[in-house]
């Protein structure tokens, strides 16, 4: 390309030059960086997510203290605190950090002020939510345990319930046998071997295909023989304690049984 560099000419285009140097530059810097790290952008996408993600959840939590009869804002400060656990997992293993334990364990204290409040008739999309995390919280001390446990089976029954519900009324399509198979799963788990057994039968009734039906009845029979060796865990801890007088601390119960998440079993 030709330029007229005579007279003033000279003096812009010298600065035009000058001016892409600059930029060319720059964008060797930006792009050049190790890592792909860009320093005119936040160098901790996650963290941020999380703090704004907490931040909300505290904001909803100020607004359902001053509206304890509002059913919405309670459900959306159940799911903000389970948002705000999710994102506080950690990156690598995507296991509950103590901050996401704490995010959930608030939602948890959400959900028993939530139940009450709607007269025992949560919504169960929320209680969907909720379940899951609990069970992913459900190792620590033998109180933790339980406690958590709880606050998963109940939720997993609204939500198991409902299911059946619309399911015989014919209302919806969704074959409860999944839902009915997670919950005996939690039941095992936390030693309500009866419950189990019941909730289990339920869910085989439900399983129109004999090849759904074995599938069901291999998860039931992995569960029973994983919630007797958490029964071993029990058991020992109990002994220990009586010894020591302090609490111990329980094995994650989930560690065998695949995803730790509720509806983690086969689906119809």
């Amino acid at each position: 390309m030709l330029f007229d560099v005579r007279g003033k000419r000279k003096r812009v285009i010298q600065v035009i030059y000058v001016l892409l140097a600059l930029v060319m530059v720059l964008s060797l810097f930006v792009i050049g960086l190790p890592g792909g790290i860009n320093p005119f952008t936040s160098n901790s996408p996650n963290a941020d997510i999380a703090k704004a993600n907490v931040e909300r959840a505290q904001k909803l939590e100020t607004k359902s203290s001053s509206n304890p009869n509002n059913l919405q804002l309670q459900q959306e400060l159940i799911s903000a605190r389970i948002a705000a656990g999710n994102s506080l997992l950690d990156e690598n293993t995507g296991a509950p950090t103590p901050e996401a334990t704490q995010q959930y364990d608030l939602a948890a204290s959400a959900w028993d002020k939530y139940v009450k409040a709607s007269n025992g008739n949560p919504d169960t999309g929320v209680a969907a939510q909720l379940a899951p995390v609990m069970q992913s919280i459900a190792g620590g001390t033998l109180a933790e345990f339980r406690s958590n446990m709880a606050t998963a089976i109940e939720a997993q029954t609204f939500v198991t319930d409902e299911q059946v519900k619309q399911f015989e009324s014919k209302k919806s399509t969704i074959n409860p046998a999944a839902s009915l198979t997670s919950l005996a799963q939690l039941q095992y788990v936390s030693q309500d071997y009866a419950g189990a057994e019941k909730t289990g039968k339920k869910a085989l009734a439900f399983a129109t295909l004999p090849s759904l039906k074995k599938q069901i009845q291999t998860q039931l029979d992995a569960d029973k023989k994983q919630a007797k060796q958490i029964g071993k865990q029990i058991k020992a801890i109990n002994k220990q304690a009586s010894k020591t007088k302090k609490g111990q601390a329980l094995e994650d119960p989930f560690g065998s049984l695949g995803s730790g998440t509720a509806g983690s079993t086969t689906s119809p």
